[in-house]
């Protein structure tokens, strides 16, 4: 069991992967394609363009499984076609 605590998700860019996945702010991430996210030291050096994280958060008492499919930085920024959703 690692002493390490879990990540916790401090911005979500709109229309990014990570918000098309429905991450948040605040979000503790527990595990990123099966490992526990404590043991990960840098989860998305690891990832490569068209990669799919199977991604598990702590939302509070709620635990959420999502996917998301990695792009490069920014790609999204073009593509954004909607109003950015409102972080809690």
């Amino acid at each position: 069991m690692s002493e390490r605590p879990y990540p916790i998700i401090v911005l979500v860019r709109p229309c990014s992967p990570g918000d098309e996945a429905g991450l948040r702010a605040g979000d503790m991430m527990l595990e990123i394609n099966g490992r526990d996210a404590r043991e990960i030291p840098k989860p998305w050096r690891e990832s490569r363009i068209g990669a799919v994280q199977e991604i598990k958060v702590r939302r509070g008492e709620e635990v959420i499984a999502t996917s998301l499919t990695e792009i490069a930085f920014g790609d999204w920024d073009e593509e954004c076609k909607r109003d950015p959703p409102l972080q809690e």
